[in-house]
């Protein structure tokens, strides 16, 4: 990590919490790489809340600068990398929990088995985190309609115990279950239910 990577993740973020999460730093050592950065420079570059950091004027025209050089630097480095024709770098992925758990964790071992150039960032959430902001690679979302790239089907199902069964009475239609007790998965992007 250099003090200008964690300039610009923290101008991006605006937190240099989320600037070391991306970095894979904590939140002290972002802040003190970028407080070397100021003392190098001498001047300031953010103005702090206990929160929130926001670009100085001074860290707005050294942003323009940087933030361009930093990417046109890791650009060059992703050519250099997939040009042996193998896949390398950083790959960062978000999947709904109950997914990821499921279906991804078993493929990881084989897959970065095949592609050992890889370093995996699997983050599991089930709110529909906006991918730009956060860094993420690729976005697997569960979706009725609209997904970008249809990947597969899910399936869902509805489970009962015959005790309740017995007790509540048989479904005969879907809207029977507006009648019925159910404990309801209430992530779910597209919010059916």
């Amino acid at each position: 990590m250099s003090w200008l990577q964690t300039f610009v993740a923290a101008a991006e973020a605006g937190s240099f919490a989320a600037a070391g999460r991306r970095l894979g730093v904590t939140r002290d050592q972002a802040s003190k790489a970028v407080g070397r950065l100021e003392a190098h420079l001498g001047m300031r570059l953010f103005a702090r809340t206990t929160r929130l950091v926001h670009l100085t004027e001074a860290g707005s025209a050294y942003y323009e600068q940087v933030g361009p050089a930093l990417a046109a630097l890791a650009e060059a480095e992703r050519a250099v990398q997939v040009h042996d024709g193998a896949p390398a770098g950083r790959l960062r992925v978000n999947a709904p929990a109950m997914f990821g758990a499921t279906t991804l964790a078993p493929l990881i071992p084989g897959y970065l088995a095949s592609c050992p150039g890889i370093r995996l960032e699997l983050v599991l959430d089930d709110r529909a985190l906006d991918p730009v902001p956060n860094d993420f690679d690729v976005t697997l979302r569960i979706a009725a309609t609209g997904a970008r790239t249809r990947l597969g089907t899910i399936t869902r199902r509805l489970f009962a115990a015959p005790a309740y069964l017995a007790r509540a009475g048989l479904l005969d239609d879907p809207d029977d279950l507006r009648s019925h007790a159910c404990l309801l998965y209430s992530n779910l992007a597209t919010g059916v239910r």
